[in-house]
């Protein structure tokens, strides 16, 4: 487990997250951009499982921390892009990544850590102390898929 290198565009990164929603074509020079301005923004902590037989990324998990002036100035987490290669689950590899977010936001001085998931994976995630939070409601408006 390491974070994302820029190198990860040949080691299958985005063939892994097609496993988990559309990502569309991307060129390894777009990627790389992309990486640049995530990393220099300081927001996002991306993290990566590689298989080092194959050398390609096997499983993968974004902390996105947003700086606040509330709560005395401490930051907020999300969990974003959960997602384990068919052929690597089975293997607790979501939860050394689910472990490593929770451990990272609260190192971040994060004030609470959340995330958006389906129904179906609503179990796997409370055994983090993720729960759902019935006083908020998620809404949304998609520009595109």
């Amino acid at each position: 487990m390491r974070c994302l290198e820029i190198t990860d565009y040949d080691k299958g990164y985005l063939d892994l997250l097609t496993n988990l929603t559309l990502v569309g074509e991307l060129t390894k020079e777009a990627f790389e951009e992309q990486f640049r301005k995530m990393q220099v923004s300081g927001m996002y902590y991306i993290v990566v499982v590689e298989d080092i037989g194959t050398c390609t990324v096997v499983a993968t998990s974004t902390l996105l921390v947003e700086h606040k002036f509330i709560h005395c100035a401490a930051n907020r987490a999300r969990i974003e892009d959960v997602v384990v290669s068919p052929h690597h689950q089975g293997k607790q590899l979501g939860k050394l990544l689910l472990d490593t977010m929770v451990l990272l936001a609260q190192q971040l001085n994060c004030y609470k850590i959340s995330l958006d998931c389906n129904e179906q994976m609503q179990g796997f995630y409370t055994k983090f102390n993720l729960k759902l939070d019935t006083g908020h409601r998620f809404m949304v408006h998609k520009f595109f898929d």
